[in-house]
């Protein structure tokens, strides 16, 4: 069976469906936040769940609902934070995306300072620094960008962008171009600074009478390794700078890993709990209507709605429903020998540094395919062999309970299909 259109990782929000409640309970308290005009006054939100529950997917389809009202006063800056491996690089990410909303704005004719699009630039550009630069190239990155002259020059003392440059790192707009060739000396753009930078350019788009609507996904995967105690502290503070960014007086979401919420203690918390069978099947046939009329009508045969049935009730997450549907009806594999022979072959070729044997045995030993269960009795599984438990963490097969105290893990929930009680 061929899909045209069918992508188990595709979050378009026409695609969403269900999780109302939630879906309300965001908007809301996202939009009562956005009306408030007489005070500057922001919102953090954190949405957590499983691997694979649809937290992207939901969290755009909301966005998806507000933004048609509010797309002539509102920067929407989303960053996926997924290999971006540091603070610096979001940071980078978030100031391309503040330029260019203000360009589109700009362009739509609303009425936005040239100053403030010059002083976004310019931290942008200091952004993409790492390491020891001299100060003489930081100040000719910056120089291109004039805060002064043109129609809207009296906005320029309301930005606090330059002063607070000044303060951190020394950057001065307003020196000539021949004292900028006489400056020595070089200077670190540290995660810090350039937060305390970037948060207070939020902070002058907001007193530039403009809104911010920030999305920041996948924050556990900003970097996802926790295997030692120095290690998770590294990461731990990477996450939190990120993180910061949602202090300023903006509409911040973000996403990620119930196991990763801890460096997000002082955020609201939505969580999305795990869909019944009936929705996960009801995701699957939303799919299929992207699909050509005859490959829905096939799908409608006995075979393939019950494996599609099958699928619903042995997965716990949209995205395993998702994949093992379509792994499944690729292979048209309607029975159990056919389909424990696509399983074997995912596993292999997914997970191709731990060998099956040692994945079965891991599986194992949870009783449940959701439960929890102690490192020494994983560790045990794979014969206490600390290179192949690290590369079941590595490989995501086992998860951790709590990201930054890892003593219990859940099974990933793709794999939740391997598990005895779904045969």
């Amino acid at each position: 069976m061929y899909f045209q259109n069918f992508g188990h990782y595709e979050t378009k929000p026409a695609l969403f469906i269900d999780r109302d409640p939630d879906q309300r309970w965001l908007r809301e308290n996202f939009e009562a936040t956005l009306r408030k005009r007489d005070e500057i006054v922001g919102r953090s939100i954190c949405v957590h769940g499983p691997k694979g529950s649809g937290k992207t997917a939901f969290a755009r389809k909301v966005l998806h609902d507000i933004k048609p009202k509010r797309l002539d006063r509102t920067l929407f800056v989303e960053v996926d934070c997924r290999r971006k491996a540091s603070a610096r690089a979001v940071f980078n990410a978030v100031a391309q995306d503040i330029v260019e909303e203000l360009l589109r704005l700009q362009a739509a004719r609303v009425k936005v300072s040239e100053a403030l699009v010059a002083a976004a630039r310019a931290l942008l550009a200091l952004t993409r620094f790492s390491g020891g630069v001299e100060l003489k190239v930081a100040h000719e990155h910056v120089a291109q960008f004039k805060l002064t002259g043109g129609a809207d020059a009296g906005v320029t003392p309301k930005l606090q962008v330059p002063l607070k440059l000044n303060a951190l790192f020394g950057i001065s707009f307003e020196r000539s171009e021949k004292e900028v060739k006489t400056l020595t000396g070089t200077i670190t753009f540290d995660e810090a600074g350039l937060c305390a930078a970037l948060k207070e350019l939020l902070w002058d788009v907001r007193r530039a009478d403009l809104d911010v609507v920030l999305f920041l996904d996948n924050i556990a995967e900003l970097h996802h390794d926790y295997k030692d105690e120095a290690t998770r502290q590294q990461v731990w503070r990477q996450a939190e700078w990120a993180l910061e960014l949602g202090t300023a007086p903006i509409v911040t979401l973000a996403c990620m890993r119930s196991y990763y919420t801890g460096v997000a203690r002082t955020w609201e918390m939505r969580a999305l709990k795990a869909l019944p069978g009936n929705y996960r099947l009801g995701i699957i046939e939303r799919r299929l209507k992207e699909e050509p009329a005859e490959l829905q009508k096939a799908c409608g045969a006995s075979p393939v709605r019950a494996m599609m049935n099958h699928v619903a009730g042995a997965t716990t997450t949209p995205l395993a429903t998702l994949q093992w549907f379509k792994n499944y009806a690729e292979e048209e594999a309607y029975g159990r020998t056919e389909q424990l022979g696509v399983v074997k072959d995912f596993v292999r070729g997914s997970y191709a540094n731990v060998p099956f044997d040692v994945i079965e045995k891991v599986v194992r030993e949870f009783d449940e395919p959701d439960q929890e269960v102690d490192r020494a009795l994983l560790e045990a599984a794979c014969g206490n062999n600390a290179t192949v438990f690290a590369a079941l963490q590595d490989r995501e097969v086992i998860l951790p309970n709590d990201f930054w105290n890892p003593l219990r893990f859940t099974l990933d929930p793709t794999l939740h299909i391997l598990h005895p009680k779904n045969g």
